[in-house]
This record gives structure tokens, sequence and C-alpha cells, in this order.
């Protein structure tokens, strides 16, 4: 379980987060968000990998939704999340 110390909330995808990647869902690094409005989790898994271009193209690098589409995750100051790392090690450069 991580969270955002900073006092400014950040779209996952900006958030410094330097996952392991896959061109499958089920493979890469995934970070599970609790949406209070919807009560339950949204879920995001990163794009990337060797064999990410010719499937994702462009979406190679991003976190996605699980209908395939940019994640709409924004970290909140304060806020937890889970990080489920498929890699080895990470780490995490989050800077204001």
């Amino acid at each position: 379980m991580l969270g955002r110390a900073f006092p400014t909330a950040r779209a996952l995808d900006e958030a410094g987060l330097a996952g392991h990647g896959a061109a499958d869902p089920l493979l890469a690094d995934t970070v599970l968000y609790w949406d209070a409005a919807l009560q339950s989790y949204q879920s995001a898994w990163l794009a990337g990998g060797p064999d990410c271009e010719p499937l994702w193209g462009e979406l190679c690098g991003h976190w996605l939704a699980d209908d395939l589409t940019p994640t709409t995750i924004v970290l909140e100051p304060g806020h937890g999340f889970w990080y489920l790392n498929t890699g080895a090690a990470f780490t995490w450069n989050d800077t204001p």
C-alpha cells in the first residue's frame, strides 16, 4: 500500500511510478484506487514491455483502465492505494 504525501493531486500517468509494464494486463503492474463515490475500486495497469508497441501503439508506457482506455485515476494527497508490483524492485520519484 502506497500513498501520496505531497499536498497536490496528480494523475496516475504523471505520478512517476516507474513500474513494470507488459502487453498483457495480467502480467503488468497494477494500481487499485478506492472510488468513494462509486463505492468500488478503480484499477489501472501499465502497458509496456517489448511486445507492447504492436498491440497498444501510443498507449505504451501509460496506465490503462480495465476498458483499455487511459485511466482517469487521480492520486489525492493523503489517500492510499494498492500497488501490485509484478517486476523486481521499482523506484517512485514522486516530486511536487
